[in-house]
């Protein structure tokens, strides 16, 4: 069965006006949205204010039963226009990876409501690899760089005082050698470009599918048939990606990494080479001019897969969770972050964390 994906290019849109917009024609006609252009600039051009951005924040969203109660949710917060963007952080419809386009077909309707008036910023996962990423490449158009020919596999935008960057772990992970090469130039050359305006854009936000830190359980010999995946995602593949990465992440003063692919929530302490590193005052639901990232998994969209086990978690995890929930995450400005975990089903706050800066960032030899 084949399916047709229609893409529009649009002539420029203008600042701060309402847009409308339908899809087909005749019989089958239906108006689809209404979204309002949000304020773009690159670094010739940025903002003289400050203005602060919201940013609603899922992974691992599956279509059906498993991501209703994530999906009904983001739909009403995507409504009440309090929100810049919806990042969608890989494992997308679970699977886009499906030769079966009744899949995409049912998770986009459901998601039309919130993907229809908010910029949708997605970023591949292991569920989109089939086939180098057909479906994935076919469906979103992210932002071209001169690295991924258009490809949609990372990029990076910025957005109020934050500076995002989308990764694909599935090229360091598992690509070509070529492409893993290109990826990883690209990330030296647009970490070293974002260092270069900070005072402009303070904040730099690190997004990627597979996680860099979350909890392995040492209870499970090498080898046992009951280890849970999570181990293998948490050690050997982290250990991996972390290879790559981390030190260019480091040595940028990155400020925030969020991840998926484990089904469930760890917010981990500013880490640097395994280690909890040094910030001016602590909480637990806070940060003071932290010296390191601080990584977060927020695998807990809705997998109809189900949620990971819980390992018993290392000393730098301060939170762990099973329930279903997504995250929201507002840059208000230079000083001040704050982040927030929400149950899917109650809209209770299950956790949140405040990242402040008094001083200025700084790159680290």
């Amino acid at each position: 069965m084949w399916e047709v994906v229609y893409t529009v290019s649009t002539p420029e849109l203008q600042t701060g006006c309402d847009y409308e917009y339908e899809v087909g024609v005749g019989v089958v006609r239906r108006a689809v949205g209404r979204f309002k252009v949000r304020p773009t600039y690159s670094y010739a051009h940025l903002p003289e204010t400050e203005k602060p951005a919201s940013l609603l924040v899922v992974a691992d969203l599956g279509v059906g039963v498993s991501g209703q109660a994530t999906i009904r949710s983001v739909r009403k917060q995507a409504r009440s226009r309090h929100y810049d963007a919806l990042l969608h952080l890989g494992d997308i419809a679970y699977e886009l990876d499906s030769v079966q386009p009744g899949v995409s077909r049912a998770f986009f309707g459901e998601m039309e409501g919130a993907a229809s008036v908010l910029p949708y910023m997605v970023l591949p996962g292991n569920h989109e690899s089939y086939r180098n990423f057909e479906q994935y490449k076919a469906q979103f158009r992210m932002p071209r760089n001169w690295a991924n020919e258009g490809n949609s596999l990372f990029y990076s935008f910025n957005l109020g005082p934050g500076h995002f960057i989308a990764l694909s772990t599935e090229e360091f992970l598992l690509g070509p050698e070529l492409d893993r090469l290109k990826q990883l130039e690209w990330l030296k050359k647009d970490l070293s470009e974002a260092c270069s305006h900070r005072d402009a854009v303070p904040w730099i936000v690190v997004l990627a599918h597979r996680p860099f830190y979350c909890s392995v359980d040492f209870s499970f010999p090498p080898g046992s048939p009951d280890t849970p995946h999570s181990n293998e995602y948490c050690g050997r593949d982290a250990l991996k990606l972390r290879s790559e990465v981390e030190d260019l992440l480091y040595g940028a003063g990155v400020d925030l990494v969020l991840t998926g692919h484990v089904h469930n929530y760890q917010r981990m302490q500013p880490l640097y080479r395994n280690v909890s590193q040094a910030r001016e005052s602590d909480g637990r639901n806070s940060h003071v001019n932290p010296t390191a990232p601080v990584y977060i998994l927020t695998g807990t969209g809705g997998s109809n897969k189900g949620s990971d086990y819980l390992s018993s978690p290392q000393s730098w995890v301060q939170v762990q969770l099973r329930e279903t929930s997504y995250s929201v995450l507002r840059l208000l400005n230079s000083t001040h972050l704050y982040w927030e975990q929400v149950s899917s089903l109650s809209g209770k706050r299950l956790d949140f964390l405040w990242v402040k800066k008094t001083k200025p960032n700084s790159t680290k030899s």
